[in-house]
């Protein structure tokens, strides 16, 4: 039986190893070459460095980097400051129980007060009874702090010292040369992030027992010099011995002010339900309690801001102080190359997220998140990197910042410009002998742990696999837009009346059909690409007006400048949806009659891979007609159920902007029952949608061989409330995901039919002037 995760409940790194240690490859199975999954290169599995590389890399002693007295001086007296804040905390707590006491002992005379009247002794009972329990519940709720958790930590997997030899060398290499104290503990975690802190919490800070953590995606997308630095940082604050423990002190209570401040919990829900459920003499002790816990927390805001105006300036100053380590060991240069690919990774995991939610809609996911990333950098376009530099060159600190910009740091780096003493470009992976065991589970974790995924041995997948399949699609899209000229998108998709591709009379005729289609569409697709700019915005402005008239039926005030209207009400704000939705309809007709030739063409193209010759020509691109007729059929079926997509994409973008508006008017009853009408309309149309569509086969490859496109586009039937919703929102993604891929691959299988005949690919009207020929 498969090892589901979420189904085992795993909740340590442990637990997850033990599943998937089995998945690991034998001694015998990469000696001989026969294990060729994942990488798809199993001596990846064999390389590593040794310490005799490590200590060759080496040069010398590297800098003894000097504090001064004024900076030891400076953070003594944050660090006391920072304390003297808690003092004061602690001072506020102690104030309130004391006027609790007082009241308590002295009051008691409040009671008896007025004799002789059941009413007038039972409320004066109340107003006796009321500060004391607001001042218990008050004072428990100043005090839990003490004992609150810390929020969610991202798990991470212990390293065995005598299994990862040339890591731990590594390491202690570094604090060697930084005279630093070397870590107790190495782990390593998904994070695109690495951190050395105390191995047991406070109290481990007077022993300096340390614990170091790497985040496997800077294993997958640095090299070893670069890893140095980031390590060589880490390590420079421990250099500093009292410096980083009053640092240590600094941040603690910062980190501390800023969740009693913000964070909330099921006390605070506790009260404010109690508040408004219970009868007005008991609810006026939870009222008087939310009361004061306001105020206190007012006061501690104060607090905060002041203890973070006081400590940034140091901690800035510390992470300067760092950074000199950095250069020292590994040199300013490589620093500077660091920051830079550390922008690119952060940019990276950003569209990983995308590529893995896209292929979870198959039910797959790749194996290596951290190889994933790595790959992601290398397909940045130049231009986006060259101005993901220059922002990062740009940074400027700001007054409150704990950490200097990226661009602060940069040109520290080279108005110094230190050689360094470690000098070592291999890939930072092969410090690692267990490296795709340890990359493995890791990314279980954060499958698992981050995204609360459903993960097991039948979806996870090669990341080499999986980086093909999006490269894929990355082409498809290439295809589509040259094969289209950019005429279409999911304001204006294209839409076969055709249910199924049929076997032409004539391929002769099929092929001028192609000619003729291509020329008429040509001449006319700079037309259309003037009209679709048009449409964008009338259905911007339909959709504006649309969420507008939502929240004006709703009572809400609305400025029309927002929603590009010039008026608030409701009749005109109506009428221009009707206008908006009238002139789309209107441009729509038109550029159905412009693109008309572009699904001409790509049908008759799909319709000659009938041709034997035709297929014969297409070589390695050939694809089999059934094939063709599957993801043209589904194409199909999507396309005709366009009108309702984009119903249900309105009412799903009214009730998202309403819910904007639900928490701050939480007991607004008429809000609440227009959400709930509006939720069971939309709950119908997905419904609707779903039975026609559900039935279709899914025409991609997927774990499931016989998935259907109501698995694919929603996972299940509706729920009712949030889930309708969230349903909803599932299946609006899903739709146009899927639309865009079959149109570009069925466009990219149409150009390929097109070169088979002989024909170029129709170049964009800038490509066309760049490569035509002089005339003479």
């Amino acid at each position: 039986m498969p090892f589901d995760p979420l189904d085992a409940h795993p909740k340590t790194a442990h637990e997850l190893e033990s599943q998937f240690l089995e998945m690991q490859p034998t001694d015998e199975e990469l000696s001989d070459g026969s294990f060729e999954q994942y990488n798809g290169h199993a001596d990846d599995y064999l390389r590593t460095l040794t310490p005799a590389d490590l200590e060759s890399a080496l040069a010398g002693e590297a800098p003894r980097v000097r504090t001064s007295i004024l900076y030891m001086l400076g953070l003594l007296m944050t660090a006391a400051t920072m304390v003297l804040l808690l003092a004061v905390y602690l001072a506020i707590i102690a104030a309130a129980g004391y006027l609790v006491y007082l009241h308590a002992v002295n009051n008691t005379g409040m009671i008896g007060a007025i004799p002789h009247s059941v009413r007038g002794t039972a409320l004066m009972v109340i107003l006796y009874v009321t500060p004391i329990g607001a001042g218990a519940v008050l004072i428990m709720f100043m005090i839990k702090p003490f004992a609150a958790s810390p929020g969610k930590i991202v798990d991470s997997v212990p390293l065995n010292p005598e299994e990862e030899e040339t890591l731990f060398y590594f390491v202690g290499l570094i604090c060697r040369a930084l005279r630093a104290p070397v870590p107790v503990r190495i782990e390593v975690d998904p994070d695109i992030n690495a951190s050395a802190s105390f191995a047991g919490g406070f109290f481990s800070m007077l022993r300096r027992k340390l614990k170091l953590r790497i985040g496997l995606p800077l294993a997958a997308g640095l090299t070893v010099n670069q890893l140095a630095s980031v390590l060589a940082h880490e390590f420079g604050h421990f250099s500093q011995g009292w410096g980083m423990r009053l640092t240590y002190v600094i941040r603690s209570i910062n980190i501390w002010f800023a969740r009693v401040v913000y964070e909330r919990d099921a006390w605070d829900e506790y009260l404010k339900r109690e508040a408004t459920d219970n009868d007005a003499r008991l609810a006026l002790i939870f009222w008087l309690t939310i009361l004061m816990i306001w105020i206190v927390r007012r006061i501690l805001w104060v607090l905060m801001h002041l203890g973070h105006f006081i400590s940034c300036f140091m901690l800035r100053r510390m992470e300067y102080n760092a950074d000199r380590y950095a250069f020292a060991f590994a040199g300013s240069e490589t620093f500077i190359e660091l920051n830079r690919q550390l922008h690119m990774l952060y940019f990276a995991q950003r569209g990983v997220i995308n590529d893995l939610r896209e292929a979870y809609r198959e039910n797959r996911l790749g194996d290596e998140y951290p190889t994933l990333v790595a790959q992601k950098v290398e397909e940045i376009p130049q231009d986006q990197a060259h101005k993901l530099i220059e922002h990062i060159q740009q940074q400027r600190t700001g007054f409150f910042s704990t950490h200097p910009s990226d661009g602060a740091r940069i040109r520290m780096a080279d108005r110094l410009d230190q050689e360094g003493i470690f000098d070592l470009d291999s890939p930072a992976e092969l410090l690692f002998e267990n490296y795709h065991r340890l990359v493995r589970i890791v990314t279980m974790m954060y499958y698992v742990h981050e995204h609360e995924l459903r993960v097991n041995d039948s979806n996870l997948v090669s990341t080499q696999e999986l980086t093909e399949r999006r490269q894929e699609i990355s082409s498809a899209r290439e295809v589509e837009s040259r094969f289209f000229q950019n005429v279409f998108n999911k304001f204006h998709p294209p839409v076969f009346k055709q249910p199924a591709l049929e076997h032409p009379d004539n391929f002769n005729e099929t092929g001028q059909k192609i000619i003729a289609a291509r020329k008429d569409f040509k001449r006319t697709a700079p037309h259309a690409l003037k009209f679709l700019e048009m449409l964008q915005e009338q259905a911007s402005c339909a959709s504006d007006a649309s969420m507008a008239l939502a929240l004006v039926k709703a009572k809400f005030r609305i400025n029309p400048q927002e929603f590009q209207l010039v008026s608030s009400d409701k009749k005109r704000i109506q009428s221009a949806l009707e206008d908006a939705d009238r002139e789309t309809k209107n441009i729509r007709d038109q550029l159905d009659g412009m693109t008309s030739m572009a699904r001409e063409r790509m049908y008759c193209a799909l319709q000659m891979l009938y041709n034997k010759r035709v297929a014969e020509q297409m070589g390695e691109n050939r694809i089999a007609p059934e094939e063709a007729e599957k993801l043209f059929r589904c194409l199909s079926q999507l396309g005709q159920r366009l009108y309702g997509v984009w119903e249900l994409e309105r009412q799903h973008n009214d009730i998202m902007i309403l819910i904007g508006q639900l928490q701050a008017n939480a007991d607004n009853e008429d809000l609440r029952f227009d959400l709930d009408r509006r939720v069971e309309l939309l709950r119908k149309k997905l419904e609707q949608l779903l039975n026609i569509l559900g039935g279709v086969d899914y025409p991609f490859e997927h774990s499931n061989t016989r998935a259907r496109l109501g698995q694919y586009l929603c996972g299940g039937t509706p729920g009712m409330g949030a889930e309708a919703i969230n349903r909803a929102g599932q299946f609006l993604d899903n739709y146009w995901a899927l639309y865009q891929r079959l149109t570009g691959t069925l466009a990219q299988i149409g150009e390929n039919v097109e070169t088979a005949l002989g024909l170029k690919p129709i170049q964009p009207p800038d490509a066309e002037m760049e490569t035509a020929p002089a005339e003479s």
